[in-house]
């Protein structure tokens, strides 16, 4: 008898199975028949289940077929140590090479909560709580001496390159809480396992912001959900808000980036509207030495992302007075303002 593993870019592999056979040597022989060095975390899944290393194929894995995803695609040769969580800014550089692992291994993935439970994912709607199940916890586990680490280290080659510039604010609507108030800050901090907007849709927000601000593939963006350590963040939970990692990190940035998902739900949510108070703050502290930029992205009914900018932005900059807002305001009328309201 034999069983079938697919693989994303090399098809699929027959290979042979026994009684006693486990996962990993499932993944070996299937590494031993294919070109090139995997130096990241593998994953070997079928269905809904994702199988443990040293877990035996029972002959109905083997018939209904597996899928090996191999998270060398977004890792690094080596995962850096970034001691401060603070410290851990994703590059839109990453986040696009991210997404483009989302395109190629979405399909061959599932959903494995809810009403749509078993049903395949697709890129268009493949979110951060699936992103969470299914790459940052697979692809971080067993680094730094088992303790695992966040997304952003597996990622990167210097931790000094990954120092944030921009902070992103974003709500992640969590369906398992039914204590919504005693949740709030636990479920920020904890495991995102919510429903939100497509990684892809929050990809198109970071690039036309990116874009309107002319800043480089290389910038950084703090994310939490890619800087905290998702295997212990428990150890980035504080009572005071201001002790926080996240507190942090938007110090060190110039600016706040408002992501909205079609609901508008970082409205509602007490971590985000505290995270927009802190901008506000300070560019109203006339003793504040550090003026934090607020902007907000969000994606219209076709998918397009729009950004509405603190002041002007890029080449509106080097525009004579009146023309330069004029450009802003044009630039800026397509944004599906309704989510304002």
């Amino acid at each position: 008898m034999s069983l079938t593993v697919d693989v994303p870019g090399f098809g699929r592999l027959t290979l042979p199975w026994g009684v006693g056979i486990s996962a990993s040597d499932v993944i070996s022989l299937a590494q031993s028949r294919l070109p090139g060095h995997w130096h990241g975390n593998k994953l070997l899944s079928s269905g809904q289940h994702q199988l443990g290393t040293n877990e035996i194929i029972t002959q109905q894995t083997a018939v209904r077929g597996m899928v090996l995803a191999n998270y060398s695609e977004i890792s690094a040769e080596e995962a850096c140590y970034i001691v401060h969580t603070a410290e851990r800014g994703i590059s839109l550089e990453q986040l696009q090479r991210l997404v483009r692992f989302v395109s190629v291994m979405a399909d061959r993935w599932f959903e494995t909560y809810g009403a749509h439970a078993g049903s395949r994912l697709r890129l268009s709607t493949f979110n951060l709580y699936h992103a969470n199940h299914w790459i940052i916890k697979p692809a971080t586990q067993g680094y730094h001496e088992q303790n695992g680490c966040s997304l952003v280290e597996v990622m990167s080659l210097d931790p000094r390159a990954q120092k944030p510039r921009w902070f992103v604010s974003h709500a992640w609507i969590d369906p398992r809480s039914m204590l919504r108030f005693w949740f709030d800050f636990f479920v920020f901090w904890q495991k995102r396992l919510a429903y939100g907007e497509p990684v892809s849709e929050f990809l198109a927000c970071l690039e036309q912001h990116a874009r309107v601000r002319e800043m480089p593939g290389s910038t950084t963006y703090w994310v939490c959900a890619y800087a905290n350590n998702q295997h212990r963040v428990e150890d980035d939970i504080m009572c005071n808000p201001r002790s926080t990692s996240f507190y942090r990190a938007m110090q060190m940035c110039e600016g706040v980036l408002l992501v909205l998902d079609s609901a508008g739900t970082p409205f509602q949510r007490i971590w985000c509207c505290f995270e927009q108070s802190i901008a506000i703050e300070h560019r109203e502290d006339g003793w504040s030495r550090h003026r934090l930029l607020l902007d907000v992205g969000a994606t219209d009914m076709q998918g397009k992302a729009h950004v509405l900018t603190d002041g002007l932005a890029g080449v509106e900059t080097r525009m004579i007075g009146i023309v330069g807002l004029f450009r802003k305001s044009v630039r800026e009328r397509p944004f599906p303002a309704a989510l304002l309201a």
